[in-house]
């Protein structure tokens, strides 16, 4: 779930419990962003698709009633998840990671990718050490190491390399408390994905430097580009090192749903089994019925992706019509990521498009520092794609009667 992605604000909260959450950064989790709805404008900064609107596919709708006239809803299922799932699942993803995938000993199950990409880090990152990830990034990947008491390293991308990782440029961030690299490919918020010369570039660093890889690839399920998505543990250099997370709530449309997994070897893979009752308790059940459903049921990506295709579209017809606005080619998902630095900061553009154009973006700030001049829009909302269009139109009117030489829009 990304409500705390809507960040119009951010306040520091000082806890009197201590331990980990002594202190932490409360981002905005959803409040402003709903008081906002009321009063008419329109959400473009949740990446939940087709919110709010009703888009729960047949196949899962009828898991769903099943499982609870079953009365299996009702019941755990394993901490590790419920086994036909993890079978499927495994068949599934075997051909894509080159290598038998075991249901029993490489997959767990859990409620949400943002759930599973906290716990996989829990695995590996302990307090003290210095982890390197990438700028910009999803907004977790930096909040959760602040959680566990590590230090993030930002690896600043390259716009013009298209996002692409360099193995001079990871050596560049490294020290000897590096322990990790937290990925999320294919990236959020930029769309793009890590090619093979990248993975490669990875792959020679981290057996270099004996580090982790942990990899967010909750938006795989969609690529546009004409070259193949390569699973970053597919390689056999980085399988061993590596855990995977990855998410039923993007490509298949079911976030309210909560179900998540994580791919890894098993010597990685034990912690976390032994540990899954204790913090995961297990993963709803309907829940799982309806991954599973999802899972058989291929027309949900191939509809979604037609979809999803033709917003991508949408959005560099309309915007490209506003000159300064540098939309980033759109490779995966249902994300945009503009460079608004023509304009202002992302905080100011964000802002004043709620009042001008009765549309709410994300700030490009919480994803890192390369982003304090962006924004991000999430397309894929709305069940209705003129909605959309609507929605995009404002903003391309707004920013066409954007204020000269005006230094802030507060």
């Amino acid at each position: 779930m990304e409500q705390h992605s809507q960040h119009l604000a951010s306040t520091r909260i000082q806890s009197f419990t201590g331990g980990l959450f002594s202190e932490v950064t409360k981002a905005d989790v959803g409040e402003n962003a709903s008081k906002l709805m009321s009063e008419g404008c329109d959400l473009l900064a949740w990446a939940d698709p087709y919110f709010p609107d009703s888009s729960t596919p047949e196949s899962v709708q009828t898991a769903l009633i099943d499982s609870a006239k079953a009365g299996f809803c009702a019941h755990y299922t394993m901490p590790i998840g419920d086994k036909q799932l993890r079978e499927q699942l495994a068949t599934h993803l075997s051909p894509e990671f080159n290598r038998q995938i075991n249901s029993s000993r490489n997959i767990i199950i859990t409620p949400g990718s943002d759930a599973g990409l906290f716990y996989a880090m829990t695995a590996i990152i302990n307090p003290g050490d210095e982890v390197i990830v990438t700028d910009p990034c999803y907004p977790s990947n930096i909040s959760n190491l602040s959680l566990l008491q590590a230090r993030p390293v930002f690896l600043p991308l390259d716009a013009d390399n298209n996002f692409q990782i360099t193995y001079k440029a990871l050596e560049s961030v490294a020290t000897s408390r590096t322990r990790a690299i937290v990925l999320t490919n294919p990236n959020n918020p930029t769309t793009t994905f890590l090619r093979k010369q990248s993975l490669e570039d990875l792959a020679k660093f981290a057996e270099e430097k004996d580090i982790a890889v942990i990899c967010d690839e909750a938006f795989c399920d969609h690529i546009y580009s004409s070259e193949r998505f390569i699973p970053t543990a597919s390689l056999d250099a980085l399988w061993e090192r590596t855990l995977t997370v990855r998410s039923f709530s993007k490509g298949y449309g079911l976030s309210g749903i909560r179900v998540g997994y994580i791919i890894g070897p098993d010597t990685l893979m034990d912690n976390l089994y032994g540990a899954a009752v204790n913090v995961l308790g297990a993963t709803a059940s309907a829940g799982q019925s309806a991954a599973l459903a999802a899972l058989n049921d291929p027309k949900i990506l191939t509809d979604f992706f037609a979809d999803f295709s033709q917003r991508a579209t949408m959005v560099e017809a309309v915007l490209s019509q506003v000159p300064g606005l540098h939309i980033t080619p759109i490779e995966s998902g249902f994300l945009s990521w503009i460079d608004v630095s023509a304009f202002g900061t992302g905080d100011e553009v964000a802002q004043y498009l709620v009042r001008e154009a009765q549309v709410i973006v994300n700030s490009g700030a919480p994803y890192g520092p390369s982003g304090s001049h962006h924004i991000r829009i999430v397309q894929g909302v709305f069940r209705d794609p003129s909605r959309m269009r609507d929605a995009l139109e404002r903003i391309k009117i707004a920013l066409l009667k954007w204020p000269k030489n005006s230094g802030s829009h507060q």
